[in-house]
Formats: C-alpha cells, sequence, structure tokens
C-alpha cells in the first residue's frame, strides 16, 4: 500500500479509489489477514490487507502498535492508565497495552 497523492492519507482500495485522512482515523484493529479501521464519526472500514502491512506506513506519521493487534493515533488518546495498562481515548474506548509494548510506549508517550 502506498500513501496517496495527499501524504495525510492512505488508500485501502485502488480499485474504488477508497481513501482515509490519516487524521480522522483513531484506531487499527487486526482481525486475521483483515485490518478494520476506526474513524472519528464512529463509522468504520474494513480492508484485506494485514496491520502489518498499514503499520509500515503510519509508523512515519506516529501512530503507536500497543499490542499485536492495535495501532493507535496518539491524537486521540485521552488518558494513559498505568495501573490496568490501558489507554483511554477520546471516544471513551478503553484499549489494553501488552506487557511487551508498555515500556516502549511509556518512554514514547513521555517524549511526545
Amino acid at each position: 500500500m502506498k500513501t496517496s497523492e495527499n501524504p495525510l492519507t492512505i488508500t485501502l482500495n485502488y480499485r474504488n479509489n477508497l481513501n482515509v485522512d490519516l487524521e480522522n482515523l483513531v484506531y487499527l484493529q487486526a482481525d486475521s489477514n483483515y485490518t478494520r479501521l476506526y474513524l472519528q464519526d464512529g463509522s468504520r472500514k474494513v480492508s484485506a490487507k494485514t496491520l502489518k502491512h498499514f503499520y509500515a506506513q503510519l509508523l512515519d506519521h506516529g501512530f503507536l502498535r500497543i499490542h499485536r493487534s492495535l495501532v493507535i493515533n496518539p491524537q486521540y488518546i485521552k488518558h494513559l492508565n498505568t495501573y490496568n495498562h490501558c489507554v483511554e481515548l477520546t471516544n471513551g474506548l478503553h484499549l489494553s497495552i501488552s506487557r511487551r509494548k508498555r515500556k516502549v510506549f511509556r518512554m514514547t508517550k513521555e517524549e511526545v
């Protein structure tokens, strides 16, 4: 997958010319060989690409992998709960951080 002409969008489907603005992308969730993309307006898109495929493109834009099945946009982090090891997003959703990602996530969050 390549980013489209606008560097702040990603292309989900070349055939239908389906693009998603990165600023509207809240988080991505792996579902086997599919990826579910959750948007700010509450809608979601499904792509037949793996999470690894998207994460390679989103890493340069500051997205964080907090679990093997979750990538989040740091713009939408409301609160980091270190006791329960989870992140609260601005939409009220709580996502857990894996044990292996906690230390890296804390260091990354402190830099931001």
